[in-house]
């Protein structure tokens, strides 16, 4: 690993120095960012206001020191009263610090190795109520469908946000969002749908803690894109999963719901267990 390669040139590193110790160190914060603890300006833009909170993360109160490696009392005193931390709060160990990089290494085994070391891929299926070669909405429209992850495939409600985003009858789609994948498909087809002059307005909740700085990047391609966001209310995140697409078909209105637990992440779909509705009942 890197550091222990730096440990070992530690010598020639910083071959000005006599090194005495030499360890790999990780500090701990408190992780827990309060926007509402904040001085807020109500003319203030509540994305920036929340930039500036995620930034302070780095620089909130340690509570956990870790050292792989030795190091003399004296230097551990050192930290410890730097950090200000107590003893029981410094931990040590002879195992790699951070394991990050352990979901990295099954996609760079070779095949033969891969087959023998790890499980068989799991490949969520196509809901049988849908037909995979027609299109969705008409479907939803003589049938509700629920979508059961992992098991089914979130394939089914992505092609219908697909579809919405170009069909010429819709006039809006509404969404609430609480984390969105890294690479997401549902935004690049909500910003499709208002480049295509839909109506598309989207709550995307800022608070969504350690996914902060993905959902102000996210919200700030949507808004781009031409999409109305709104941050939520004021000492409530807004945990809701639901959709609402609104069309005009033959001077009437109707709408499609999609209602779930699980949050419109492509990735953790296939790991979480979350049920998804997709309705076309009015009442709903």
């Amino acid at each position: 690993m890197t550091e222990d390669i730096l440990l070992e040139l530690a010598g020639d590193i910083f071959n000005q120095f006599t090194v005495l110790n030499k360890a790999v160190i990780s500090v701990t914060r408190n992780a827990d960012i309060a926007p509402e603890d904040e001085a807020y300006d109500v003319d203030m833009d509540f994305r920036q206001h929340m930039k500036k909170i995620v930034k302070k993360r780095t620089r909130l109160c340690p509570v956990r020191l870790e050292i792989q490696g030795m190091l003399s009392e004296s230097t551990v005193e050192i930290l410890s009263r730097f950090l200000s931390l107590p003893g029981e709060q410094i931990f040590l160990t002879k195992s790699p610090i951070h394991l990050d990089y352990l979901f990295k290494l099954g996609d760079l085994l070779p095949k033969e190795s891969a087959a023998a070391l790890c499980d068989p891929a799991y490949t969520p299926r196509f809901s049988s109520r849908i037909n995979p070669n027609e299109k969705i909405i008409p479907q939803i429209e003589k049938n509700d469908t629920l979508l059961f992850y992992p098991y089914e495939s979130m394939e089914p409600f992505l092609r219908m946000i697909s579809e919405a985003a170009q069909n010429s009858d819709v006039l809006s789609i509404k969404i609430t969002i609480y984390r969105l994948a890294a690479k997401a498909r549902l935004a690049e087809y909500l910003c499709a749908a208002a480049e295509n002059g839909k109506q598309v307005v989207v709550l995307m909740e800022l608070r969504a803690r350690f996914d902060e700085k993905n959902n102000i990047e996210w919200a700030e391609r949507l808004e781009e894109a031409g999409c109305t966001i709104l941050y939520g209310f004021e000492g409530i995140k807004v945990h809701s999963k639901v959709c609402l697409i609104t069309r005009r078909e033959h001077n009437r209105i109707k709408y499609i719901t999609q209602i779930g637990t699980g949050n419109y992440n492509e990735k953790t779909a296939k790991q979480y267990t979350d049920l998804c509705l997709m309705t076309a009942n009015q009442e709903i």
